[in-house]
């Protein structure tokens, strides 16, 4: 993250849970090498981190409100940081910054689920459901879901 932006507290203590958790699971796969993968041990570490980090939207939108007051703070209560952002890169660097953390994020998630579900297969052979592997629905109608959101999309009201 960017300078600045990183030292919001809330920012600091997602950081540090990321690298807690990264010692985490190198230090097991260091002990355990690549056979360890397999481990229901893993399985657990990799489910913990998982739950750990449900709260990190949260916390990041947090850290984003305590930027904003570091900024205020500094600039006064007249700096509208939408009006600005295209003058000053800092903030675009914040923007950037922040896609890639969530898109990042969304991948990781999905493969941890991913990889979970699949086991969950493993050790419960004949109770699944023949419309899914894993996390993803083999039957899925994508133009079913666009007419939902749609439809949804709808109902927002739109910004002036």
């Amino acid at each position: 993250m960017p300078f600045g932006f990183c030292n919001a507290p809330s920012i600091n203590r997602v950081s540090a849970l990321y690298v807690h958790n990264f010692g985490q699971v190198i230090e097991y796969e260091h002990l355990r090498g690549v056979a360890g993968l397999m481990d229901q041990e893993y399985h657990e570490l990799t489910r913990d981190i998982f739950n750990q980090h449900r709260g990190t939207m949260l916390e990041v939108a947090r850290g984003v409100f305590e930027f904003s007051e570091d900024l205020t703070n500094l600039f006064g209560k007249n700096l509208e940081l939408a009006e600005v952002r295209g003058d000053l890169r800092h903030i675009q660097d914040v923007e950037t910054s922040l896609d890639e953390f969530f898109t990042d994020r969304l991948t990781l998630r999905l493969l941890i689920s991913h990889v979970h579900s699949l086991n969950k297969l493993k050790l419960t052979a004949g109770a699944e459901d023949p419309d899914m592997v894993g996390v993803v629905n083999v039957n899925t109608r994508p133009i079913a879901i666009l007419s939902r959101a749609y439809v949804s999309a709808l109902g927002v009201p739109k910004s002036s």
